[in-house]
């Protein structure tokens, strides 16, 4: 997808039109509109409306053919009618709940709409549309102890510090790979100063999280490898594209050396490090009593996400003892 999908496509002649809609003035004239408040809307982060972009653009298809005038029309019937074409569709729930959510987020940046979109559960409770939860797990996608501990024994074989070290703090942190690789010294510095590991996340969101000793020691090693003002793991010559690329391929030369053979059939991956995290914390919290709502939420906490589904599904899986 292009940066900015629906920038100056504001005049119908420049639409391009896919080859399976029927009514193609429509779906020009519904698409200036929809580029047009594309362009002046501000709110959510750029990569949610650039996700949210193309569900509403495959709505916008679905409306032409029904021959919409215009975006302001948009009524709980046509919602519903389209929930019931995805489902017919075969699509996942995953997938019918995205596009849900991308509709009703374009449509509140609708000026002036003649209808007010129905929620889920008035679309259960008035309209009789059922919709699925989003699955949890299916795959277990953790790492075992005993095979990060393999994993880190390799990189530091091998001369990749820089990767035991990304992995040590990715694992006991709850971070993204990004999260990781985008630190630098003064940000680590302050934790080890603070306590406290200040992170900005996937779409923009803030955290702050307690460091554990293990990435105390891991923060503490990476700043001596590196001079004032520069990242943690991002040398002069390099960018953080290339050595997020470096950490993916070395695991996957490297994880099959490690994987328990008792595992389940998952590709082991950096992001596993925080499906580790997250199951670790979860019954820890378990373990000390707490009820399992608040533990879920604590856990969803750390991970930046603040949704109880995101996190079921870190936490799904076996656990070790």
């Amino acid at each position: 997808m292009a940066k900015m999908p629906w920038l100056g496509l504001y005049h119908q002649s420049q639409i391009v039109v896919p080859p399976d809609v029927k009514n193609q003035y429509r779906y020009k004239e519904l698409m200036v509109s929809f580029h047009k408040i594309c362009h002046h809307n501000r709110q959510q982060s750029y990569p949610t409306r650039q996700r949210y972009y193309q569900p509403m653009k495959n709505f916008v298809k679905y409306l032409a053919d029904k021959n919409l005038g215009k975006l302001r029309n948009i009524s709980n019937r046509h919602l519903v009618e389209y929930i019931k074409t995805m489902q017919d569709r075969g699509l996942a729930a995953s997938t019918i709940n995205t596009a849900l959510s991308a509709i009703r987020f374009w449509h509140n940046q609708i000026a002036d709409p003649r209808h007010q979109l129905a929620s889920n559960s008035q679309l259960k409770e008035k309209y009789a549309i059922t919709l699925e939860k989003r699955k949890f797990g299916g795959v277990d996608r953790a790492w075992k102890k005993v095979e990060f501990k393999g994993f880190c024994d390799i990189a530091e074989a091998r001369g990749r510090t820089d990767i035991r070290l990304m992995a040590e703090i990715a694992r006991h942190h709850g971070l993204r790979i990004h999260e990781v690789v985008r630190m630098d010294r003064a940000q680590a510095e302050t934790a080890l100063r603070t306590g406290e590991l200040h992170v900005k996340g996937k779409n923009g969101k803030e955290r702050d999280a307690k460091i554990r000793p293990e990435v105390r020691k891991a923060l503490e090693e990476a700043i001596a490898r590196v001079g004032r003002g520069q990242k943690l793991f991002v040398p002069q010559n390099k960018n953080a594209k290339q050595i997020i690329k470096s950490v993916q391929n070395f695991i996957g030369r490297h994880r099959d050396k490690v994987r328990d053979p008792n595992s389940a059939d998952a590709n082991l991956t950096a992001h596993g490090w925080r499906h580790s995290y997250a199951r670790e914390q979860y019954w820890a919290r378990i373990d000390a009593g707490m009820p399992i709502l608040q533990a879920q939420l604590e856990v969803s906490q750390l991970l930046g996400h603040n949704r109880e589904d995101v996190t079921m599904i870190y936490i799904f899986g076996e656990r070790e003892e």
